[in-house]
């Protein structure tokens, strides 16, 4: 079935394949394996600042809106043992 237009009138999705590039790459892996589509940011301000409310939130079933709490610590882990590598050489 050939597609016409800017989308396949079976299936909806856009028509054509892109070609993976280096950014392509690091744009998958920042939003889907690290959640820095906002979550990480709104995870580490609510936490920094209202860890209550974030907590409160999670368990009350609003999930989307935060990162699940295990990777948010091997991010955090991850970055403070870079920030202390780094500052104590």
């Amino acid at each position: 079935m050939p597609v016409e237009g800017k989308y396949c009138s079976t299936a909806g999705n856009i028509k054509g394949v892109s070609k993976i590039t280096r950014r392509s790459h690091s744009d998958e892996i920042s939003s889907r394996w690290l959640g820095f589509d906002n979550q990480f940011g709104r995870t580490f301000l609510g936490l920094t600042l209202m860890p209550g409310e974030v907590a409160h939130a999670y368990l009350g079933g609003n999930r989307v809106s935060y990162l699940r709490p295990l990777r948010y610590y091997f991010i955090i882990s991850f970055i403070g043992n870079k920030l202390f590598y780094y500052s104590s050489c």
